[in-house]
């Protein structure tokens, strides 16, 4: 009679293997000579989460995973499957779903995983997930770890468009980067007062304002890191609108001499940055000599100083002076007087007989082509007698025609003339002669 006997195992392994000998004994405790050897196959148990998973950024773009097997069920567990996902505030999205095989079949000693992951941006918070798989495909607990990945060089922005521009504002935009950016950095500046103003921006679009007109801006824009590294820059220049600056200020007269008058000024109270060129014009100040001699445009510079060269002696003149924008908006004109010095004469010229008589020789003559103006007496000399004449106000170009009558002479007589221009503290210029004689 054969009888049916059972035993039951405690604390097997799942998924394990198991050989088990059975051998009969006697009522003495002799062991029987046979034995029966039966194999065993545990079930399949859920396999447990995976132990001290660690993470380490070796990178900026990739990540190296380590982990031991799971303490529960650890020879059910097939393969491992790793997930890779975005951390962006409350909400993440995967972007990595990769399987590991394990190997943890092999045998009994839990054994230690590795696995890298990438390719991974820089700057970015991730979330590693390992879930441990068993043969039938059902998924364990999973083990995870939050880590950032490493920084990248800042990147530049790749352009910079200005736009909207008016006299005192502009608008600015630039391409967007989205790795290791921690906010774009934006600077201009002009070349008139040469500071440079920044500020800070998460947007990729700024209006720069509190600008100055007429004045062309060097716009910077740079990426910032997390840690506070900064790009390289990207330029773009652009102009604010026109305004027409004010006069120059504080017209004064500089150094004079003879054929020179020099003036001084300073920049215009009123937009200054706008003054691009200065307009100089330069006139007589008198009668019929009154048209514009010159007029000169000067690129505005630090030295504020200006001569006016080649001018008359002793001759007043009227000079002008406004500013204009670079696209030609003008200041009103503002203008002061003065006069050359005093600088001896050359001769008179021409000096000739228009009429004569028995007992009188009119002369006429021209006054002196060089510094005719200085001139303010003729003095004019003869046998037997002399006399100055006073040089007329010039009222038209120069030269300047004069006459004068020499009588109570005696008739049939030769007689020599003498004429000698005379400036200021009776210093002489050249004189010239003429010799006739009188009617018989």
């Amino acid at each position: 009679m054969t009888e049916k006997t059972s035993f039951k195992f405690e604390n097997v392994e799942a998924c394990a293997k198991y050989e088990v000998q059975i051998t009969p004994i006697d009522l003495e405790g002799t062991l029987g000579k046979k034995s029966l050897t039966v194999d065993i196959h545990t079930k399949e148990g859920l396999p447990g989460k995976p132990v001290n998973l660690q993470v380490k950024m070796e990178t900026y773009d990739s990540a190296t995973l380590t982990w031991w097997d799971p303490m529960d069920h650890a020879l059910c567990v097939e393969t491992y499957v790793v997930t890779t996902e975005i951390v962006s505030g409350v909400s993440s999205q995967e972007v990595s779903h990769r399987t590991y095989r394990s190997g943890a079949n092999a045998g009994i000693t839990p054994q230690q995983h590795f696995f890298q992951e990438k390719p991974l941006k820089g700057c970015t918070n991730y979330t590693f997930k390992v879930y441990p798989r068993g043969f039938s495909g059902t998924m364990g607990p999973y083990a995870r770890e939050d880590r950032e990945t490493l920084e990248t060089d800042p990147i530049p922005v790749e352009f910079v468009n200005l736009a909207g521009v008016t006299t005192t504002t502009m608008d600015a935009d630039w391409s967007s980067v989205d790795t290791c950016l921690d906010h774009y950095k934006v600077c201009h500046y002009n070349d008139y007062d040469a500071i440079e103003v920044c500020e800070n921006s998460i947007d990729t679009q700024t209006t720069l304002s509190d600008l100055l007109e007429c004045l062309v801006y060097h716009v910077s824009v740079s990426t910032v890191t997390p840690s506070g590294v900064i790009s390289d820059k990207k330029m773009a220049v652009a102009k604010t609108d026109d305004v027409a600056p004010g006069a120059p200020k504080n017209l004064t007269i500089g150094q004079i001499t003879p054929h020179s008058i020099s003036i001084l000024y300073d920049d215009p109270a009123e937009n200054p940055q706008c003054a691009a060129h200065i307009g100089l014009d330069i006139a007589k100040a008198s009668g019929e000599d009154k048209q514009l001699l010159s007029s000169t445009s000067l690129v505005k510079g630090h030295i504020k100083e200006h001569t006016f060269n080649k001018l008359d002696a002793c001759t007043k003149y009227v000079i002008k002076i406004m500013a204009s924008s670079p696209e030609g908006l003008a200041s009103e004109w503002d203008s002061i007087e003065a006069s050359t010095d005093v600088e001896v004469s050359g001769p008179a010229q021409n000096l000739r007989v228009d009429g004569k008589t028995t007992t009188s020789i009119n002369l006429k003559w021209f006054e002196p082509e060089a510094n005719g103006r200085c001139v303010i007496k003729y003095s004019l000399s003869w046998e037997g007698g002399s006399i100055e004449i006073e040089s007329p106000t010039p009222g038209g170009s120069l030269p300047h025609e004069l006459e004068q009558l020499v009588d109570g002479l005696n008739s049939c007589t030769e007689y020599t003339f003498e004429l000698t221009p005379s400036i200021v503290h009776d210093i002489e210029g050249p004189t010239v002669t003429l010799t006739d004689k009188t009617v018989c």
